[in-house]
Formats: structure tokens, C-alpha cells, sequence
């Protein structure tokens, strides 16, 4: 059966990968010290480099999904720390809106923002 399907006796209910994955990039976006989700690129001659990967990627299998998520922390914040609060954050806020148990909640540190270490100099 599909994970995110539910029919009874008055209808059915199907929910988005798309709403799954902005739930998880809400919830990752909750936590004090993730600057953003996606990918930190380098700027290449005043241009910024655009990621063309999705930063959040929704695995549905057998009932469960798992989240691969993206996220760039703020300088100065532990990784390790904040890793284990997205994947806290994200896990309760999937499970306790869609319904869907959240098996793993993948959290890739793709970048390290010093944009407000800029601002004060």
C-alpha cells in the first residue's frame, strides 16, 4: 500500500512528496543555527553557482519514508549538535502532520554560512 494513500469509505487521501519535503525544509528551518537548506556554493566571477539538485529528496517505502536533507549551518554552531536537532525536529513534525512514520532523517551539512560574520566587519 502506498505510504501516503489512505482510502476509507468516503474518499481517499493522497499526500505530496512536495508537502512532505516543505514540512521537513520548514521544520530543519526551525532550529537556531541553520542557515539555510540546500547547497552553499562559492560565487564564480560575481555569479552564484546554482545547485540543481533538490536539497530535500523524500524516499516512500513499505509505509515509511526516509528524508535526505541538505542544510547549511551558521558559523560558529556545532554540526554535530545541530545535525541531531534537524533530525529530531524533522522526524516529529512529518510524523505528527502527515501520519507517515519517518524511518531516517538523512541530514547532509553541505555548507557553512559566514554571512553574518561579514555584516559585522
Amino acid at each position: 500500500m502506498d505510504p501516503n494513500y489512505n482510502k476509507d469509505s468516503i474518499g481517499s487521501l493522497k499526500i505530496s512528496e512536495d508537502v512532505i519535503a516543505s514540512i521537513a525544509r520548514y521544520a530543519a528551518k526551525e532550529i537556531e543555527g541553520v542557515a539555510d537548506i540546500g547547497f552553499k556554493t562559492a560565487p564564480i566571477k560575481g555569479v552564484f553557482k546554482t545547485a540543481l539538485q533538490n536539497p530535500v529528496k523524500i524516499i516512500l517505502s513499505d509505509d515509511v519514508a526516509t528524508i535526505n536533507l541538505n542544510v547549511v549551518v551558521r558559523y560558529g554552531f556545532k554540526l554535530d549538535q545541530i545535525g541531531k536537532e534537524v533530525q529530531k525536529n524533522v522526524k516529529n513534525a512529518v510524523q505528527n502532520m502527515t501520519g507517515i512514520n519517518v524511518a531516517k532523517v538523512n541530514v547532509i551539512i553541505s555548507g557553512v554560512s559566514f554571512e553574518e560574520m561579514n555584516e559585522a566587519e
